[in-house]
């Protein structure tokens, strides 16, 4: 491994912990795992019902593989984000796996809470910071910078794209 990304590896886990050291109860804990994969489950469904919904029968094959395909792009970005911030701010997000199933859970389940819901982006924004918080355990302002950071690196990449 380079000494650019372990440092960086280092700095995502905690400002002094290496990212190896995650005890194994923590690694059993529901927020690693369970409720993201629930988060997950449930994202999906809701998208799907939403295809439903809109489109009928026809959308939900194209639905599903814009969600399967979005979601991945969209936890790399906040994997991308969380490190910007874990490095400039000095705080933890836990080990990149289990951040990125985090991050996917949120993700997912907000987008669809978005698509099902009227009005559902304003819902969706506030129970994604709340999600983010929860499952992460970090202040709300942190979650907000994360936000923020996030909407900045989709931008980028979005620009990259574009050219």
């Amino acid at each position: 491994m380079t000494a650019p990304v372990s440092r960086l590896l280092t700095t995502w886990s905690a400002a002094s912990i290496p990212a190896i050291s995650i005890s194994v109860s923590m690694a059993d804990h529901p927020k690693e795992r369970q409720y993201p994969l629930i988060l997950i489950a449930a994202g999906i469904l809701l998208y799907l019902l939403g295809a439903l919904i809109h489109a009928g029968t026809a959308g939900i094959l194209p639905t599903f593989t814009a969600v399967i395909e979005l979601g991945v792009l969209q936890t790399v970005l906040l994997v991308v984000a969380a490190i910007i911030v874990a490095t400039v701010l000095k705080i933890g997000f836990g080990d990149v796996g289990s951040a990125a199933l985090k991050f996917a859970g949120a993700a997912l389940f907000c987008g669809a809470i978005s698509s099902v819901i009227p009005m559902g982006w304003l819902v969706a924004d506030v129970v994604f910071l709340g999600l983010v918080a929860w499952l992460f355990e970090i202040e709300i302002t942190y979650a907000i910078v994360l936000a923020f950071v996030y909407f900045l690196v989709a931008s980028g990449a979005v620009m990259l794209l574009r050219h």
